[in-house]
Protein backbone atom coordinates (compact mmCIF):
# COMPACT_ATOMS: atom_id res chain seq x y z
CA UNK A 1 0.00 0.00 0.00
CA UNK A 2 1.23 3.39 -1.12
CA UNK A 3 1.45 6.68 1.18
CA UNK A 4 -1.71 8.47 -0.03
CA UNK A 5 -3.09 5.14 0.70
CA UNK A 6 -2.00 4.41 4.08
CA UNK A 7 -2.82 8.37 4.81
CA UNK A 8 -6.68 7.18 3.16
CA UNK A 9 -7.29 4.17 5.28
CA UNK A 10 -5.53 6.26 8.85
CA UNK A 11 -8.34 9.02 7.88
CA UNK A 12 -11.17 6.57 7.09
CA UNK A 13 -10.60 4.86 10.62
CA UNK A 14 -10.65 8.47 12.44
CA UNK A 15 -14.38 8.99 10.56
CA UNK A 16 -12.31 11.90 9.11
CA UNK A 17 -13.38 12.42 5.04
CA UNK A 18 -11.00 14.12 3.38
CA UNK A 19 -12.62 16.97 1.30
CA UNK A 20 -10.31 18.03 -1.58
CA UNK A 21 -6.47 17.14 -2.01
CA UNK A 22 -4.48 20.04 -0.19
CA UNK A 23 -3.71 19.40 3.99
CA UNK A 24 -1.46 21.62 5.78
CA UNK A 25 0.79 20.90 8.25
CA UNK A 26 2.56 23.08 10.36
CA UNK A 27 1.68 26.41 8.14
CA UNK A 28 3.16 24.07 5.49
CA UNK A 29 0.79 23.07 2.30
CA UNK A 30 1.26 19.68 0.36
CA UNK A 31 -0.57 17.92 -2.28
CA UNK A 32 -1.26 13.99 -1.77
CA UNK A 33 -0.10 12.98 -5.28
CA UNK A 34 3.48 14.09 -4.35
CA UNK A 35 4.03 11.38 -1.25
CA UNK A 36 7.77 12.55 -1.20
CA UNK A 37 7.77 15.63 0.03
CA UNK A 38 6.25 14.04 3.47
CA UNK A 39 9.05 12.62 4.44
CA UNK A 40 8.91 11.94 8.41
CA UNK A 41 6.11 14.22 9.01
CA UNK A 42 3.17 13.05 10.91
CA UNK A 43 -0.66 13.82 9.21
CA UNK A 44 -1.62 16.60 10.85
CA UNK A 45 -5.43 15.23 11.22
CA UNK A 46 -6.98 14.28 14.82
CA UNK A 47 -10.28 13.39 15.73
CA UNK A 48 -12.72 16.15 17.01
CA UNK A 49 -11.72 17.20 20.50
CA UNK A 50 -8.09 17.13 19.75
CA UNK A 51 -4.71 19.05 18.22
CA UNK A 52 -1.55 17.39 17.02
CA UNK A 53 1.45 18.75 19.23
CA UNK A 54 3.86 17.06 17.21
CA UNK A 55 4.29 13.65 17.73
CA UNK A 56 0.69 12.53 18.54
CA UNK A 57 -2.92 13.82 19.17
CA UNK A 58 -4.54 15.05 22.32
CA UNK A 59 -7.38 15.94 24.49
CA UNK A 60 -7.87 20.02 23.76
CA UNK A 61 -7.58 21.47 27.61
CA UNK A 62 -10.45 24.16 27.96
CA UNK A 63 -10.06 27.48 29.38
CA UNK A 64 -9.27 27.41 33.72
CA UNK A 65 -12.18 28.69 35.78
CA UNK A 66 -11.70 32.11 36.71
CA UNK A 67 -10.77 32.45 40.45
CA UNK A 68 -13.88 33.80 42.35
CA UNK A 69 -11.76 36.51 44.24
CA UNK A 70 -9.20 38.42 42.30
CA UNK A 71 -8.32 41.66 41.06
CA UNK A 72 -10.56 43.42 38.50
CA UNK A 73 -7.99 43.69 35.13
CA UNK A 74 -7.20 46.89 33.00
CA UNK A 75 -8.66 45.59 29.72
CA UNK A 76 -10.02 46.97 26.78
CA UNK A 77 -11.89 50.09 28.13
CA UNK A 78 -11.71 49.77 31.83
CA UNK A 79 -8.23 51.69 33.48
CA UNK A 80 -7.95 50.10 37.16
CA UNK A 81 -5.96 52.80 38.85
CA UNK A 82 -4.31 50.09 41.94
CA UNK A 83 -5.18 46.86 41.34
CA UNK A 84 -4.44 45.94 45.23
CA UNK A 85 -7.63 47.38 45.89
CA UNK A 86 -9.89 46.50 43.13
CA UNK A 87 -10.50 42.75 44.00
CA UNK A 88 -14.05 41.79 43.08
CA UNK A 89 -15.91 38.65 42.71
CA UNK A 90 -16.07 37.20 39.09
CA UNK A 91 -19.36 38.32 38.12
CA UNK A 92 -18.48 41.70 39.17
CA UNK A 93 -15.26 41.29 36.89
CA UNK A 94 -17.58 40.41 34.17
CA UNK A 95 -19.60 43.47 34.67
CA UNK A 96 -16.59 45.35 34.41
CA UNK A 97 -15.24 43.46 31.10
CA UNK A 98 -18.64 43.98 29.37
CA UNK A 99 -19.06 48.02 30.67
CA UNK A 100 -15.22 48.29 29.07
CA UNK A 101 -16.69 47.30 25.54
CA UNK A 102 -19.58 49.86 26.11
CA UNK A 103 -16.86 52.59 26.43
CA UNK A 104 -14.99 51.93 23.65
CA UNK A 105 -17.45 52.55 21.76
CA UNK A 106 -17.64 56.21 22.87
CA UNK A 107 -14.14 55.90 22.93
CA UNK A 108 -13.29 56.17 26.37
CA UNK A 109 -11.87 54.20 29.67
CA UNK A 110 -14.12 53.18 33.05
CA UNK A 111 -12.08 54.75 35.12
CA UNK A 112 -12.01 52.30 38.22
CA UNK A 113 -10.64 53.31 41.49
CA UNK A 114 -11.68 51.23 45.14
CA UNK A 115 -13.76 47.87 44.86
CA UNK A 116 -12.40 45.68 47.55
CA UNK A 117 -9.18 44.55 49.20
CA UNK A 118 -7.34 41.43 48.96
CA UNK A 119 -9.56 39.76 51.05
CA UNK A 120 -13.48 39.54 51.54
CA UNK A 121 -13.94 41.95 54.65
CA UNK A 122 -13.84 45.77 55.94
CA UNK A 123 -12.02 47.81 53.80
CA UNK A 124 -10.93 51.17 55.42
CA UNK A 125 -12.09 53.99 54.98
CA UNK A 126 -14.99 52.61 53.32
CA UNK A 127 -17.95 51.47 55.23
CA UNK A 128 -18.86 49.39 52.34
CA UNK A 129 -17.10 47.46 49.90
CA UNK A 130 -17.04 44.31 51.48
CA UNK A 131 -18.42 41.87 49.35
CA UNK A 132 -16.68 42.46 46.56
CA UNK A 133 -19.21 44.18 44.21
CA UNK A 134 -19.16 47.99 44.96
CA UNK A 135 -17.02 50.09 42.68
CA UNK A 136 -16.05 53.96 42.94
CA UNK A 137 -15.81 55.00 39.31
CA UNK A 138 -15.32 58.66 37.84
CA UNK A 139 -18.14 61.01 36.21
CA UNK A 140 -15.86 60.69 32.77
CA UNK A 141 -14.14 58.48 30.77
CA UNK A 142 -10.40 59.97 30.88
CA UNK A 143 -9.54 60.56 34.51
CA UNK A 144 -10.57 59.77 38.29
CA UNK A 145 -11.19 61.71 40.22
CA UNK A 146 -13.74 64.03 38.21
CA UNK A 147 -13.81 67.64 40.07
CA UNK A 148 -16.49 68.57 41.38
CA UNK A 149 -17.15 71.35 38.68
CA UNK A 150 -16.38 69.27 35.93
CA UNK A 151 -19.65 68.17 34.42
CA UNK A 152 -20.21 64.49 34.11
CA UNK A 153 -19.66 63.48 30.43
CA UNK A 154 -22.02 61.53 27.85
CA UNK A 155 -19.80 58.23 27.81
CA UNK A 156 -20.23 57.96 31.53
CA UNK A 157 -24.21 58.29 31.39
CA UNK A 158 -23.97 55.38 27.87
CA UNK A 159 -22.19 53.01 30.00
CA UNK A 160 -24.21 53.58 32.83
CA UNK A 161 -27.40 53.45 30.87
CA UNK A 162 -26.20 49.64 28.86
CA UNK A 163 -24.99 48.27 32.08
CA UNK A 164 -28.05 48.99 33.66
CA UNK A 165 -29.24 45.63 34.26
CA UNK A 166 -26.63 44.27 36.32
CA UNK A 167 -26.67 47.59 38.98
CA UNK A 168 -28.38 47.59 42.56
CA UNK A 169 -28.13 51.19 42.69
CA UNK A 170 -25.70 54.02 42.17
CA UNK A 171 -24.91 56.60 44.71
CA UNK A 172 -23.90 60.09 43.52
CA UNK A 173 -24.31 63.66 45.33
CA UNK A 174 -27.60 65.21 45.53
CA UNK A 175 -26.03 67.64 42.48
CA UNK A 176 -25.04 64.85 40.53
CA UNK A 177 -27.88 62.92 40.91
CA UNK A 178 -30.22 66.00 39.46
CA UNK A 179 -27.03 66.20 36.55
CA UNK A 180 -27.21 62.45 35.52
CA UNK A 181 -31.18 62.53 35.17
CA UNK A 182 -31.03 65.80 33.57
CA UNK A 183 -28.48 64.89 30.71
CA UNK A 184 -30.35 61.39 30.67
CA UNK A 185 -34.32 62.33 30.27
CA UNK A 186 -32.90 65.08 27.23
CA UNK A 187 -31.10 61.92 25.69
CA UNK A 188 -34.41 59.93 26.30
CA UNK A 189 -31.99 57.01 27.99
CA UNK A 190 -32.94 54.77 30.78
CA UNK A 191 -31.03 54.86 34.13
CA UNK A 192 -30.46 52.79 36.87
CA UNK A 193 -31.24 53.20 40.11
CA UNK A 194 -30.01 56.33 42.06
CA UNK A 195 -29.41 57.10 45.44
CA UNK A 196 -28.21 60.64 46.80
CA UNK A 197 -25.33 59.62 49.03
CA UNK A 198 -22.65 62.43 50.86
CA UNK A 199 -19.01 62.47 50.01
CA UNK A 200 -19.45 61.18 46.38
CA UNK A 201 -19.49 64.46 44.57
CA UNK A 202 -16.36 63.56 42.46
CA UNK A 203 -17.09 59.97 41.91
CA UNK A 204 -19.84 57.61 41.86
CA UNK A 205 -19.94 54.06 43.89
CA UNK A 206 -21.91 51.46 41.84
CA UNK A 207 -22.89 48.59 43.84
CA UNK A 208 -24.32 45.29 41.40
CA UNK A 209 -26.66 42.83 42.19
CA UNK A 210 -25.41 39.96 44.08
Amino acid sequence: MGLVDRIRSALAELGVRLVGRLVSVRSRSFMLDEPDVWGAVPVAYCPVGSVWDGQKCVALVGPAPEPEWAPVPSTSGVRVRNSKRAYATSKTRAWVRNAGLVAVQVDGELQVADVSGPEPGPFPPHVSHAAGRDLDVAYRLDTYPTPADVPISQGFLAVLSAMREGVETVGVSIARKAEIEALAASLGWPLPKLSAWPGHQTHAHVRLRA
